[in-house]
């Protein structure tokens, strides 16, 4: 089991940005009082779901090849909280 926490107000952007991104890549997704907590099956599922997050960095977030627009630029924090947060 591959688990990484995320802050609801995080969880609630990716939605509205992406609606499908968590799909078929979270096992179960928990509730708790300022975060949600996602699980992955293993590794693999998580490496497939950052393969997909990074795939929508590029479609939602960036102005050309050089440049993040401002949802890039959210989205590439809270990427950057999910992997390198204790």
């Amino acid at each position: 089991m591959f688990i990484i926490d995320m802050k609801k107000d995080d969880y609630q952007f990716l939605m509205e940005v992406s609606p499908t991104i968590f799909e078929g890549f979270i096992q179960d997704i928990k509730v708790e009082e300022d975060k949600f907590r996602l699980y992955f099956e293993n590794y693999a599922s998580y490496d497939k779901f950052d393969t997909n997050y990074n795939c929508a960095i590029v479609h939602f977030g960036m102005i050309n090849q050089d440049f993040l627009n401002e949802t890039g630029e959210r989205m590439q924090r809270i990427y950057d909280l999910m992997i390198y947060a204790d």
